[in-house]
Order: structure tokens, then sequence, then C-alpha cells
């Protein structure tokens, strides 16, 4: 019986795995292996047999903001089997052998955009960050404050990088993003109008917000609209300085479209309160590690609390268990407290759930309530008073796609 070989792209492939993503993303063949170029095969696996490739996906060192701390986290991208392979468990088989690979690397936890929920919930994936989409016109934001903007230089790269990560780290489920986040924003995957940069100096802290920002044209219907890829401010000054900056392309542009929660710091800086917020998906996550993921992200400060969780989980057997987690002070400690079918039922102060039910659990999207309602976690009051006050936060949403 022949075997599966799972390992890096090398070059010589290159040019299957390009047709492979061009049949699945409706993409030329030219532009995938431009893809794949431009990351130098960097983080790409095929999934092989008999050395023919049977599916491809790519690997995205990263990380996730939680509590106000990054936990490492390792994207999904590039998911495609071949044509003739469909339908036959090779998707299934690719995403194990890529999460063993995850969890041998110290990646906490994973996430994705999902075309087919039903193969990542089979590995332990669920729905777990909401990602919006806002439309607001540009006449209404407050337009008082001197901009003072200049075109951003490459000089700027890291005090912008520093700025986008101050802004990420208070916001449940921003990405604290690596290269590939940051090339998406430079250069948007099938944009062909350029994306411009601007800076606004502070004399004390060097900047005190930047933009990203491309002007788009539409034909049909003849419009013109500001796409802007990125933004963010050190304080409640940079803000308005980014408000009257935007407001000054009315000229032309009358709407500007983000990605953002209803909780964007822009928002309130509209004169008249229409503009549009649109749920556009969810990401989805997984933890990989659960020692490291409970341990590794933030908590609120005031919670103090202990339960039992009995995680059962088939793909990553490492997790499997009961784990006693601790939170005091905003930090927490996990340790294994034995086997899972050794964890006695009706036990006090315990819950059990799949691995899949964890990933909403962890980012705050679905509360211990909510879970147990669906019939995804079994626990007794004191357990779910205990992780609804452990995952309090707001609405965890990722703008970023990767």
């Amino acid at each position: 019986m022949l075997t599966d070989t799972y390992d890096p792209l090398t070059e010589a492939h290159v040019p299957e795995v390009a047709g492979m993503l061009s049949d699945a993303f409706g993409m030329s063949p030219a532009l995938a292996a431009d893809w794949l170029a431009k990351r130098n095969c960097e983080g790409v696996r095929r999934l092989s047999r008999a050395g023919r490739t049977l599916a491809t996906i790519t690997l995205i060192p990263m990380g996730a903001f939680y509590g106000g701390r990054s936990v490492p986290l390792t994207g999904v991208a590039g998911v495609a089997v071949a044509a003739e392979c469909r339908g036959r468990g090779v998707a299934r088989a690719l995403m194990k052998h890529a999460l063993a690979e995850m969890a041998s690397s110290g990646a906490a936890l994973s996430g994705l955009y999902s075309a087919l929920h039903r193969l990542y919930r089979s590995v332990g994936y669920e729905q777990a960050h909401a990602r919006f989409e806002v439309n607001l016109p540009l006449a209404a934001l407050d337009g008082r404050e001197e901009p003072g903007a200049r075109p951003a230089t490459p000089e700027d790269g890291p005090a912008i990088k520093a700025l986008a990560r101050r802004f990420a780290s208070g916001r449940t489920g921003h990405l604290d993003r690596g290269d590939y986040i940051w090339q998406r924003i430079l250069e948007p995957r099938g944009q062909t109008q350029p994306v411009r940069a601007f800076v606004f100096p502070d004399e004390r802290a060097g900047i005190e917000a930047y933009l990203y920002c491309s002007h788009l044209r539409q034909e049909s219907p003849p419009g013109h609209e500001l796409k802007i890829g990125d933004m963010a401010a050190a304080s409640a000054r940079g803000w308005r300085r980014l408000s009257a900056f935007l407001k000054g392309y009315t000229s032309i542009i009358p709407s500007g479209v983000f990605w953002g929660g209803p909780d964007h710091p822009l928002l309130p800086m509209l004169d008249e309160r229409r503009f549009t917020l649109k749920f556009s998906e969810y990401s989805m996550a997984r933890v990989v590690d659960v020692r490291r993921a409970l341990e590794e992200r933030g908590y609120p400060r005031a919670v103090r609390a202990e339960v039992t969780l009995g995680i059962d989980d088939p793909v990553l057997a490492a997790n499997t268990g009961a784990w006693r987690l601790r939170v005091a002070d905003g930090r927490a400690s996990a340790e294994r407290a034995g086997p899972l079918d050794a964890m006695p039922e009706g036990l006090s102060g315990a819950a059990r759930l799949p691995a899949r039910a964890l990933g909403p659990l962890y980012s705050g999207l679905l509360p211990a309530g909510r879970l147990a309602d669906m019939g995804w976690l079994d626990g007794d009051a004191a357990a779910l008073e205990a992780l609804e006050s452990i995952f309090a936060g707001p609405l965890p949403q990722t703008p970023d796609f990767y």
C-alpha cells in the first residue's frame, strides 16, 4: 500500500502546485506561481503519493492578541486538492499532517478562513472571530484638526509596525502580524491601483498615526471609493488628524471602506451617524497546544477562578485529558489533572468539551453558557460561571485576511 508524504514544497514542484492553486482559486497559473515565488515557497507544503502531488497548504507564522498578550498562531491559507482527488479524504489527511507540524513547532493556536466548514470542523476548528466591513461617508468625518501628514518612506516601516502592534494589542483577536500579512496590505492581491502610505509625525512619539489607502475607480456603475487598507493612531489627536486627512478626499471620493468593528475609534468622529457596518464572515480557530494557549493569553485582572476542563481532541492526542486551569492577576496556569476517561462524571467545578468547542470559548465569541445550550459543553453551574468570567471580553475580531 502506498503511503502519503508530507514535506516542504521545492522549486521542482512549483508548476504543478501553481496549476493546482489556479484550478482551486480561479487565478492564472502565472499569478499562482508569482505568489509562490514571492514567498520563496516559505511555509508551503505538499502532500504526495508516489511522487504525485495530491494537495497543498501554506502555513503562516504570526500571533493573535487576547487579553493584551500575543499568543503564537499559525495561519492556514492556500489549501488546494487536485481536482481528481477531491472527495476522498485527502484534505483531511493534509490538515492532520499540518496540525502535527504546528504542534511540533510550538504554535499555540491555528486560524483560517474557511471555504468548507465541514472539513475544518472535522479536525477541530470552529468559528471564533468576526470580520466586518465598514463603509462611511468621508464628508461626515471631523475635519477640524490639522492633518500634517506626509508620504511614508521605507525608514518609517519600523515605527508603523510598532504602532500597528500597539493598536492591535488592545483588541481581542487582532493579529500580531508577520511579513505575510504586511505584504498583503502593501500589495493587495488582484488590485491594480497603487497603495499609498502616509504618516502623521509627532515630535515626541515619532509618528502619531499612519494610513494605507487606495483610490479605486469603478466603471460600472461609475464611481470612486477610497479603500483603506490599514490605519492606526496612538492618541485621540492622531485619530482626529486621520479623520481630517480622509475628509480631504471628498472633492472626488464620496465614501471610504475599511475592515473594523462597531467599536472602531473612527466611527464616533462622524458628524452624522450614517455609516454601514456589514458582517462579512467568521474566521475559524483551533487550540493546537492546550497548556501554551491557556498560559500565554491575558485574562481580566479582577478574575480569580479555578476550573477543571476535560478536553477530547482526537486529532492532537496530547491535548486530550483533564486540565486544571487557575486564573489570577491577569495570568493563568494550566496543569494536567489526569486522563479524560478517569475524570468522574458530575465533578464539581468541571466541564467537558470537544477540541472544536475550545476555539470559540477561548476567543470569547461563545460564552460557556451558550456552548452548553448548544450541547457543545457539559459542566455544572460553578464551572460555567468560572469559564464565563475567565474568558469574558469584547467581541473578538480579525480585520486582516490571509
